[in-house]
């Protein structure tokens, strides 16, 4: 959540910050969106207490992981909801996971946004849906090893129960929102055990994928919009690598394909949900 009264960064103090976090831990973070990148590390420095942009550059540079940790857990951009935009959950549900699923093989898929979590239980919760956990190799990645452990600890915002359970009702799922959603007092938490076998890949800003495997479906969705277009062009390139002939990649509602490549390698299948499929 942004903090009103926090001024952004310069543009000549937050390319100080992207300079040291290069030299101190090898992240490179200068082409995403300065502007978004500017306001988050001005709020990450109100939070973590240190306000000054030559003392925070030492900081980095210095190496100090746990420091680091902390800056990139603050950065991770958060997901707001479970099953946001029900509509697109439905459409996987329905449509895109059915004209995937293959006796032969387990279905690959890619989860390749930065987010706190919800994307991933979203996923597993259309996967229940279908019946196709135990037939899908899952791969879910993080930018923070903070985010991480916050993920594995499926945790959820009790203030937000309201949006997610009217989420839910909207994605029509056939078992009740409290299979999935256990709530003791103020807890609330997504099933644990779904989480089995789900691997955990760090994604650094430069989607540098493992040559293997390859996708049958890669979901990278509102994760463009942090981008600058050199950087988004490249990442795509790295995503289209990775995924399969025939393979689909889903992008956010707001993010379009054509800004990042000429189409020439994809076919629309729906404009409105950003879903494409790689030709053969």
């Amino acid at each position: 959540m942004f903090t009103p009264n926090v001024q952004d960064l310069s543009i000549k103090e937050i390319r100080a910050i992207i300079a040291a976090i290069r030299v101190g831990h090898g992240d490179d973070f200068s082409d995403f969106n300065l502007g978004v990148l500017s306001r988050r590390v001005a709020i990450a420095m109100n939070r973590l207490g240190v306000r000054q942009t030559e003392v925070f550059c030492q900081m980095l540079q210095g190496g100090d992981l746990l420091f680091y940790k902390r800056l990139l857990a603050e950065i991770t951009p958060p997901t707001t909801e479970l099953l946001r935009d029900p509509s697109f959950w439905l459409h996987l549900r329905e449509d895109v996971l059915p004209s995937l699923n293959s006796k032969n093989e387990k279905l690959k898929i890619l989860q390749a946004a930065y987010d706190t979590g919800e994307e991933l239980y979203s996923l597993l919760i259309v996967l229940e849906e279908l019946k196709l956990r135990a037939d899908v190799e899952l791969t879910s990645v993080y930018l923070s090893e903070d985010t991480l452990t916050q993920i594995r600890n499926c945790k959820l915002p009790s203030r937000r129960q309201e949006v997610d359970k009217a989420n839910f009702a909207r994605f029509e799922a056939s078992v009740p929102y409290e299979q999935y959603i256990s709530s003791v007092a103020d807890t609330v938490q997504f099933r644990r055990e779904l989480l089995a076998d789900v691997h955990f890949l760090r994604l650094a800003p430069v989607f540098n994928l493992p040559a293997d495997p390859k996708y049958h479906l890669i979901l990278c969705r509102n994760q463009f919009l942090y981008f600058n277009p050199q950087l988004g062009i490249r990442n795509m390139q790295n995503l289209f690598d990775r995924l399969r002939g025939g393979g689909i990649l889903v992008l956010g509602a707001k993010e379009c394909l054509d800004s990042y490549q000429n189409g020439s390698t994809f076919t629309v299948l729906n404009r409105e949900e950003s879903i494409y499929r790689k030709r053969i």
